[in-house]
């Protein structure tokens, strides 16, 4: 879809989109309209990154840069013992909160809770079993 068409989808003009592009905030009833848009297209994520009053790009990451810790200070090796694909994604988010990067705690914020959100509609939509 091109800028024109996506600029009357929304209801505005094809200079407004551009300004909402590089930064402008959008009026409330334009964000209502992405909103609907990126619910109807599965992208209930994108509504919720909508819904909060942050949800502007606050910094754009640069090829190369390092989010978290210095190189090389990856995610350790699992303890033995429990399942070591949980303990490593337990690792890396913990990392990510020591990190005192807030940039990259709000980023980790945003997908788990909109993760969680979908696993919880996931599971309020499954049928139940019935018993023979």
């Amino acid at each position: 879809m091109n800028q024109e068409t996506f600029a009357r989808e929304i209801g505005r003009s094809t200079p407004s989109l551009r300004g909402y592009e590089a930064g402008r905030v959008p009026p409330d009833d334009v964000i209502a309209k992405l909103k609907t848009i990126a619910t109807a297209h599965g992208r209930a994520d994108l509504a919720v990154n909508l819904t909060s009053d942050e949800w502007k790009v606050r910094r754009v990451i640069e090829p190369g840069e390092t989010l978290i810790g210095a190189a090389g200070s990856g995610p350790k090796a699992p303890a033995a013992g429990g399942d070591p694909q949980r303990e490593y994604w337990h690792t890396m988010l913990d990392q990510i909160l020591d990190s005192g990067q807030a940039d990259a705690v709000d980023a980790i914020q945003s997908v788990l809770l909109v993760t969680a959100d979908r696993v919880r509609l996931k599971r309020a939509r499954k049928p139940e079993k019935k018993a023979l």
